[in-house]
């Protein structure tokens, strides 16, 4: 899934509409001057969008992160939750909510 594609996804996900389909011109209802999110590199952003998984999907997130930061490091410790960059938390959310889509 490219980049673009999952910021988008991930936005839908948190109540951010489209004006068209390449999502440039987007908005969110709670606040219509807001700009569009970049979740994949501002670790604040993915903050944000994370609280829509609790507690519904807290545990099953946690756990997806875990495993995905396990394969790229050898440090199997309990900062490997707390150190995974904003890229892998979104894609662990895309996963998670089923929004995960596979290139073709």
């Amino acid at each position: 899934m490219n980049p673009e594609k999952q910021r988008i996804a991930i936005a839908e996900a948190c109540g951010w509409k489209r004006y068209n389909q390449e999502g440039l011109d987007a908005y969110h209802p709670e606040n219509p001057n807001a700009r569009f999110p970049d979740y994949l590199n501002d670790l604040n952003a993915m903050h944000e969008a994370e609280k829509i998984l609790w507690p519904s999907y807290s545990t099953e997130y946690e756990n997806l992160i875990y495993d995905i930061v396990s394969c790229v490091s050898t440090n199997k410790t309990e900062w490997l939750y707390i150190t995974a960059t904003a890229a892998i938390r979104a894609a662990a959310f895309l996963q998670i909510l089923n929004l995960w889509e596979e290139d073709s």
